[in-house]
């Protein structure tokens, strides 16, 4: 099963579902974005951008994972329709934790996956945006 998912993807590669989720955790950590631009403006720079960050699919193993459940007191939650290929049900991490999707990691965990699919968005929120937009760096 896990050869049969893409194991890295660009920006716009991505689900606009997940690129939705990735552009709010951004923005809602970000003090220059939210003073100087708003959410859908931010996005659509991104998604314009010529230089797009790419993004690596790395499987993990669901117990690694767990914790978030317990130390968030998040309830089990039923979703059998959740297509585990699509990436708008990828687990969004940061520095190796969850930090998104606490609610797909419990439906991989109901559907007994021992290994669930994750993006690592730790370089997209340490990211110094004012300089990006300025273009003194890049992805």
């Amino acid at each position: 099963m896990k050869d049969d998912f893409n194991k890295s993807f660009t920006w716009l590669g991505l689900d606009n579902e997940i690129r939705i989720d990735i552009v709010n955790t951004i923005y809602n950590n970000s003090l220059f974005l939210k003073k100087d631009y708003n959410i859908y403006t931010f996005k659509n720079l991104l998604d314009d951008s010529y230089e797009l960050p790419q993004f690596e699919i790395v499987y993990k193993n669901i117990n690694s994972l767990l914790e978030v459940i317990e130390e968030n007191n998040l309830h089990t939650i039923s979703n059998t329709n959740l297509n585990i290929y699509k990436s708008s049900n990828l687990i969004l991490l940061y520095n190796e934790k969850v930090y998104d999707g606490w609610y797909r990691l419990i439906t991989y965990k109901e559907m007994g996956m021992e290994h669930i699919p994750t993006i690592d968005i730790t370089k997209m929120l340490d990211m110094d945006w004012e300089k990006w937009l300025n273009n003194e760096i890049d992805f």
